[in-house]
């Protein structure tokens, strides 16, 4: 439907000047080629801020020299593993919670969803900083 309404505009003839009439005897009139030109400055107006959202969200995952988030949760990663494969380290609990934590991070990477993940990390980092579970890095059983 919306190709048979594109090709219309082609197979149609269109004036090169447009003239709009309204109650009270009022015209205003627009050419063809400026209303053409607001059309085209408006599509590249939302192409570049398109392309400029993406750079941006590479620029947050990626960073500078591999220091974005990305490498930081590869990092947090590799420091949770040395710290569960030390015995008396993480109790099971500790374990299953910062894997679920991570999960966390991966979901959040998959939605594009990179201030939450930033958040869970930051958590992750206080957990493993306490070197033990959750009730450590928040002061203790409740």
């Amino acid at each position: 439907m919306g190709l048979f309404t594109f090709i219309w505009f082609f197979v149609v003839p269109m004036p090169g000047l447009l003239v709009l009439t309204f109650p009270g005897d009022h015209r205003v009139w627009r050419l063809l080629s400026s209303v053409l030109l607001f059309g085209a400055t408006a599509l590249g107006v939302v192409f570049a801020a398109g392309l400029l959202s993406l750079a941006l969200e590479w620029w947050e995952k990626h960073g500078v020299a591999r220091r974005g988030l990305l490498a930081s949760v590869e990092e947090e990663y590799r420091a949770f593993q040395a710290m569960a494969s030390q015995p008396g380290k993480l109790t099971q609990v500790d374990t299953a919670y910062l894997y679920a934590m991570f999960t966390d991070v991966q979901t959040y990477f998959d939605q594009r969803s990179y201030a939450y993940a930033r958040r869970t990390l930051g958590r992750i980092k206080q957990i493993l900083k306490a070197g033990a579970g959750p009730d450590a890095a928040m002061g203790g059983p409740p």
